[in-house]
């Protein structure tokens, strides 16, 4: 597959690093274990390797200099240190939904999750030290895809016959603060 020109295979998430100034691109189906590295100003790839494990999902937190990734095939998830190298593996909740992209802001690291059907969406949520923490629904018809943040504003990406993207609030009372 290529995406405006881009081999990044499904490219299926992405998260944006202010320290090298880059996106990284988990390419997903077929090459599970790929990230690239892409110039936001170009739309150009700087640099492609293969991680020790399948990955679907990727975020990156700067205050912490770490990334989290979604492990292929379970709902499990790993902490990587600035340069990618493995920090620690947690096992996730089975939810039987579908899995899609990741975010996380210094506190909490969250899975957008959908029914086949997309008759129920979900964030489900966790800690950096790996504790579920809380399921929040996410009222809509349409398949939740992603979460992403700019700043404190939260955004959330739904595919139904097209992208729809939509600023969200999440609720205090929904995930506790630390």
């Amino acid at each position: 597959n290529h995406v405006y020109g881009l081999e990044i295979d499904h490219g299926n998430d992405m998260c944006y690093n202010p320290k090298l100034g880059m996106l990284v691109v988990c390419h997903n189906a077929p090459n599970y274990t790929r990230l690239s590295l892409v110039d936001p100003e170009k739309l150009e790839i700087v640099k492609t390797w293969d991680q020790p494990r399948s990955m679907y999902s990727i975020t990156y937190n700067e205050a912490r200099d770490q990334y989290a990734v979604g492990i292929s095939g379970t709902y499990d998830f790993a902490l990587l240190d600035g340069d990618f190298q493995e920090i620690a593996y947690f096992r996730g909740k089975d939810t039987g939904l579908v899995k899609q992209g990741m975010d996380s802001d210094d506190t909490y690291i969250y899975f957008p999750q959908n029914k086949k059907d997309n008759s129920y969406n979900a964030l489900q949520v966790y800690d950096w030290e790996g504790n579920f923490i809380n399921t929040v629904r996410v009222s809509s018809y349409q398949e939740i895809e992603s979460l992403f943040h700019v700043g404190d504003e939260v955004y959330i990406a739904f595919n139904a016959s097209g992208g729809h993207l939509y600023r969200a609030t999440l609720a205090p009372e929904t995930i506790p603060r630390k």
